[in-house]
């Protein structure tokens, strides 16, 4: 089976998105690791179908820009499920900024399927 690789940028600090990240049900929280490092705060992830890498700047404040990385290794409709209750997650918090795009991938940075994507605002 493929993966599908989900890249993605939010207005929010990592603490504060390490909190929205606990409450999704697909996660099993206690494999959920906020770190501080020299660079900033790090957020990980990583059971048999999900992996994630998050990392944001070294201050926690408003208006800064985290990066998140996801490898999902299950079928395309559930990460449909999975990116869309992060954005609700996202919208009900009131976070003004988020982008999301991905796509079914090969593992070498190819994509060999069509490519989503889920942003506020919208364009």
């Amino acid at each position: 089976m493929n993966s599908i690789f989900i890249n993605g940028s939010i207005e929010i600090t990592n603490k504060e998105f390490y909190k929205i990240l606990l409450s999704i049900d697909e996660l099993d929280n206690s494999k959920l690791e906020l770190k501080e490092r020299d660079f900033g705060y790090e957020i990980g992830y990583e059971d048999e179908h999900i992996y994630i890498y998050i990392h944001g700047n070294e201050l926690e404040k408003k208006g800064e820009t985290l990066i998140f990385d996801c490898e999902y290794k299950k079928e395309i409709d559930n990460a449909h499920l999975f990116i869309n209750s992060i954005k609700d997650l996202l919208q009900n918090q009131g976070i003004p900024y988020y982008s999301f795009e991905y796509a079914e991938g090969d593992g070498k940075g190819n994509d060999i399927g069509e490519e989503f994507e889920i942003k506020f605002p919208e364009d």
